[in-house]
């Protein structure tokens, strides 16, 4: 899709009404595809779900990272994880490709939402955590550790656990392969190569189901 074409369809959402515009915000995931085949009336539903119904303290939380570019992403992504968690009801949650926090420290603070004692939620971030690009991405010079750190402590969430590594390193794939996985977000390098690795090293490491 064009940026024309999306900014065109952003301004169609926002003065027109749509079938789902006083939906239901308990809708699971599954239930969402199936009633929204297009790829794209999924992502309105999700966009929707942000603005009219998701609790407000996810609000705060991408706002926060929306300041000095703390995080990718858009704001339908935010609703998406929600529901996946309202219905997947994970409790072993991995990404790959951390960049300042922003997906941790989000699944960190649905877990409180929905009463999930941080020890039975065991989430874990693999990443360089350094400047170190791809094709298609630069990322500024900070200690990632740090910024990473601070971000959990002003938000007042437990720490989660950072690899200090690249997805195929040794460390890495020990920690990957060592359990059975109920989430891995892939959202490290954009090299074909690498991503194609790490999805391979994803699937085999998912939990039946």
């Amino acid at each position: 899709m064009s940026i024309r074409s999306r900014l065109l369809r952003r301004a169609e959402y926002a003065f027109h009404s749509k079938p789902w515009r006083n939906g239901d915000a308990s809708l699971p995931m599954s239930e969402i595809a199936k009633r929204h085949e297009s790829r794209n009336d999924q992502y309105d539903h999700y966009l929707w779900l942000y603005r009219k119904a998701l609790p407000e303290a996810l609000i705060a939380h991408r706002e926060f990272f929306k300041l000095e570019n703390r995080g990718f992403g858009e704001d339908a992504f935010i609703a998406l994880w929600w529901t996946l968690f309202l219905e997947f009801n994970p409790r072993n949650c991995l990404e790959i490709g951390v960049y300042r926090g922003q997906v941790l420290s989000l699944w960190r603070l649905i877990g409180r939402l929905l009463d999930i004692e941080p020890n039975n939620l065991n989430i874990v971030g693999v990443s360089p955590l350094s400047d170190l690009g791809d094709e298609v991405s630069r990322y500024p010079s900070l200690n990632y550790r740090r910024d990473i750190e601070s971000s959990f402590r002003m938000l007042g969430l437990q720490m989660a656990d950072l690899v200090e590594a690249k997805s195929q390193d040794p460390e890495a794939l020990a920690v990957i392969q060592g359990r059975k996985w109920d989430v891995i977000y892939l959202d490290g390098s954009h090299d074909y190569d690498v991503v194609k690795a790490d999805a391979v090293t994803a699937l085999a490491n998912l939990k039946e189901g």
